[in-house]
């Protein structure tokens, strides 16, 4: 199952392996739960449709000048950014306690920190 639609990934799936411009950025196996840690994760999740998000977009380019194309492939966009994002892929960094039956990781060195609630666009209204 190939899709951006979370809830569709947690209805079906039982393991969920984000990739963003084909670089694997996060992965949990044996059941798949709302603790996405990975900021483009966070985002997608922020994206589920509802009312109010109706025309909700992910944020535009934060990032100027050229990235390293060793570097994480969602700098450019990342709202959490750091200089060595843009360098290289950060390593594997285990997310929460894990068993053997399940594994829950990240290539993020910003684990723990949230994303800034993000912006939302409103379509006007024609009377």
């Amino acid at each position: 199952l190939i899709s951006h639609d979370l809830a569709l990934i947690k209805r079906y799936a039982n393991n969920m392996a984000l990739l963003y411009r084909g670089e694997l950025l996060e992965f949990m196996t044996n059941g798949v739960d709302d603790h996405l840690v990975h900021p483009y994760a966070q985002l997608l999740a922020a994206a589920v449709p509802t009312a109010a998000k109706k025309n909700y977009r992910l944020p535009e380019p934060v990032v100027a000048g050229d990235i390293s194309a060793s570097g994480c492939p969602f700098a450019p966009r990342c709202p959490l950014v750091l200089h060595a994002c843009t360098h290289a892929l950060p390593p594997w960094v285990e997310v929460g306690s894990h068993t053997d039956s399940h594994a829950h990781k990240t290539r993020c060195c910003r684990v723990g920190v949230a994303i800034p609630a993000p912006a939302l666009s409103h379509q006007a209204t024609v009377n």
